[in-house]
């Protein structure tokens, strides 16, 4: 399993016999391969495929999109945001217009610029921000994105609306296509966070799986099951464990299966306990330390 996982195995024919696999070295902590690093600034250049996703031509066109994936416990004391260092370049209207670039996360409105003709004292003094125009309407700014804001999982929107420039006697005619783009050297920075969280917290672990995936490969984590789990159990591992790899980017290849009677020898893992029976022993002997007991009989 773990080399088909990790494609390191090219199987052919009925029946195949890996003798080998090389699982690498242990991951850690919060190195997921689909987290962004929260110790350096990111440059956008890293968050696409190809730097041309981060290019619109159109009056209306679709919002450029960037994926944010962070360990779910960030923290700051200060309730500071997320700093962004942003540089755009757009077609520059000869005249102001209602051009606008509006920067979104999650749907939610961070930020509204205006996008005027390309003159520094016009830009600084619209936006309201520190706001420096070079030539042909690239223009650097600082955004911070409200930290209350920031999950486990985000997307960062940048939706242009450019305004047609119409000149001369076929006003209904654009003289060019209008064009903007996001630089690829505009930065998001993390790195000032810190990690603290209050848990439980099934909020963080129903999106992210977190904290079990704070090291991707689950190398800290046992699953304990029954002696003889149900379809139902099963379903439920397997389950969890493909949602945590989607989220992580990495197959969970150090988890660690257990039984009911292993727990003693279990100090120092995260465990993750499916009983799917009312008479789970481990469960009744954790219930009264448990945050809260649901019992199907009383509702609570």
């Amino acid at each position: 399993v773990a080399a088909l996982v990790l494609g390191r195995a090219a199987l052919s024919g009925p029946a195949a016999t890996v003798a080998h696999v090389d699982l690498g070295a242990p991951r850690k902590p919060y190195d997921a391969p689909r987290w962004l690093p929260v110790n350096r600034p990111i440059a956008f250049r890293e968050l696409v495929s190809d730097p041309r996703e981060l290019e619109v031509r159109g009056t209306s066109p679709d919002a450029i999109r960037l994926n944010l994936r962070v360990p779910a416990d960030l923290h700051s004391w200060n309730g500071s945001g997320v700093p962004i260092t942003l540089r755009y370049r757009y077609t520059a209207p000869t005249v102001q217009d209602n051009s606008t670039l509006a920067v979104e996360i999650n749907d939610q409105l961070v930020k509204s610029y205006r996008l005027g003709p390309a003159h520094a004292e016009d830009a600084r003094g619209r936006m309201q921000l520190p706001l420096l125009s070079v030539p042909e309407g690239r223009v650097t700014s600082d955004v911070d994105i409200p930290a209350f804001r920031v999950g486990s999982g985000n997307q960062l929107q940048f939706r242009f609306t450019l305004d047609s420039q119409k000149t001369g006697l076929c006003s209904s005619t654009a003289t060019e296509p209008q064009r903007a783009a996001i630089d690829p050297d505009s930065t998001i920075d993390f790195s000032h966070f810190v990690h603290y969280a209050q848990l439980p917290n099934l909020a963080f672990f129903a999106n992210s799986g977190f904290p079990f995936t704070r090291f991707a490969d689950l190398s800290q984590t046992a699953v304990v099951m029954p002696e003889r789990p149900s379809p139902q159990e099963l379903e439920a591992y397997l389950t969890m464990l493909g949602h945590m790899g989607q989220w992580t980017g990495f197959p969970a290849l150090r988890v660690q299966i257990a039984r009911p009677g292993d727990v003693a020898a279990l100090a120092g893992k995260d465990l993750l306990v499916i009983d799917g029976s009312p008479a789970s022993p481990l469960l009744s002997r954790w219930r009264t330390a448990l945050p809260l007991s649901i019992d199907r009989q009383a509702g609570a």
